[in-house]
């Protein structure tokens, strides 16, 4: 305050019009300039910032005496989106904006996206022998698979990215197999096998074929059995009832055919194979057609059924037999000689195969020309290309057929006849009915000799 009363006194002594204050305006302008006095204006300006800072001395006085914060300025305030808190249990609800929930969003994309295609089990193929228990897992294409035994005696195969057909039917129970089950796991196929005791197996693939797709084959060895003492202790029969007395077996007649009795024809038993076998049970349709011709030893078409099924199943030595015995039985037949010739040749026995050919009656080339082709095929096989070309010629002037090409090629390549060898595989190539294997074969054939020949 003492500021104020300072500059109030100033002001009150200009009013008075003091010697100083006259003089100042009698002095000359050369005269240096003496220091002026305040005009009114200044002083009410410098009174208005004196009490403006008093204003602000005394409320920050105030503040501190009183502890309580200044109030700063009012500045523009910016919209600001706060999220919305939680709603207690005792508050309502508050309200939501209208959009879709997020797992309603996505569930359509997830309905609409692409399934990774399955691949089907078409069939499970159970056949046993005195010496081998084979389990066949037929798929459509090759699929990775794991083999198992989580306890003794019991096998599992897990098949990645498989599904059970619509109609698989699984093989019925064998002496050797308690049960076969099928379970899934996601895109996961289990088959579990449980056989009455554990055997030694081995496990290997089939790529597909023709007429099968691939197949996951196990073959388990069977203990030998002891012919010598009955291998289950005799079960003794029924009591006959009193009204009807037990019938005697008739002993056949010597010489002549054995009269077995049968409730069904054999024509209808070898239907009946067929159906187990369009149904993928191979097991069950081997053991029709074994019991069919123990009935009907001379039933052709079930003995033919029968030595094919074998020879699919990898089981050539019993093939072999079936139709050996049915030459033995039916020599004119020709079906048995030529295809019991084509296994004596794949097993190398060229000595008996010549001996089969030359049995008679001999059919001429037009009445059999299969069996003249596997006459070609024996010369091949045993060096006489020369002979083995004239065949398959002679052949293919009556019939074109793209394995017989492939023979006469192979035949003129054994005789040094390049040019006619080339000409002959690449009727082999052109052939729209060669498989792969065919054309593998001649194009690596026709490298082989562009090689060789200059």
């Amino acid at each position: 305050m003492s500021l104020v009363n300072r500059m109030l006194k100033n002001l009150e002594n200009g009013r008075k019009g003091t010697a100083d204050g006259v003089l100042q305006g009698l002095e000359s302008p050369l005269s240096p300039p003496r220091r002026r006095s305040w005009s009114t204006l200044s002083l009410l300006l410098l009174l208005l910032l004196a009490l403006g800072g008093g204003t602000l001395v005394g409320r920050y006085c105030w503040t501190s005496v009183s502890g309580r914060q200044p109030s700063a300025p009012e500045k523009p305030q910016l919209a600001v989106v706060e999220p919305a808190a939680k709603p207690s249990a005792s508050a309502p609800p508050a309200t939501r904006p209208l959009a879709p929930p997020a797992p309603a969003a996505t569930a359509p994309a997830e309905s609409s996206a692409p399934q990774p295609r399955l691949d089907r089990l078409r069939a499970v193929r159970l056949s046993e022998d005195d010496s081998r228990l084979r389990l066949v897992l037929e798929t459509e294409a090759s699929v990775p698979y794991t083999l198992d035994e989580p306890e003794p005696g019991v096998y599992r195969w897990r098949l990645a990215g498989v599904k059970p057909a619509a109609k698989l039917v699984l093989p019925p129970r064998t002496s050797e197999v308690a049960g076969i089950e099928l379970s899934t796991q996601g895109d996961e196929l289990q088959i579990t096998a449980r056989l009455r005791a554990p055997l030694a197996h081995r496990d290997f693939i089939l790529p597909p074929q023709a007429n099968f797709g691939a197949r996951i084959v196990t073959d388990f060895t069977l203990p030998p059995v002891d012919r010598s003492a009955p291998s289950s202790p005799a079960r003794k029969p029924a009591p006959a009832a009193a009204s009807v007395p037990a019938a005697k077996p008739v002993p056949p007649t010597v010489g002549g055919p054995v009269v077995r009795p049968a409730t069904e024809s054999a024509a209808s038993r070898y239907q009946l194979a067929q159906d187990d076998l369009r149904q993928g049970r191979e097991g069950a349709a081997l053991e029709r057609l074994r019991r069919l011709l123990e009935d009907f030893p001379d039933y052709r078409q079930g003995r033919e059924l029968l030595a094919a099924l074998l020879a699919r199943l990898g089981r050539p030595a019993e093939a072999e037999s079936v139709l050996r015995q049915g030459v033995e039985r039916n020599p004119d037949y020709l079906p048995f000689r030529i295809g019991y010739g084509r296994l004596l040749l794949e097993r190398g026995a060229l000595t008996e195969v010549r001996q089969l050919l030359r049995q008679r009656p001999v059919p001429t080339l037009d009445q059999a020309p299969e069996y003249h082709a596997l006459a070609a095929a024996v010369a091949q096989a045993s060096g006489d290309y020369a002979h083995a070309a004239s065949i398959y010629s002679a052949l293919l002037h009556r019939q074109d057929r793209v394995q017989w090409w492939l023979g006469l090629a192979v035949a003129a390549e054994g005789e040094g006849r390049a040019a006619k060898a080339r000409d002959a595989y690449r009727r082999v190539l052109a052939d729209e009915t060669a498989g792969p294997a065919l054309q593998q074969f001649a194009r690596q054939r026709l490298q082989a000799l562009k090689e060789r020949t200059p």
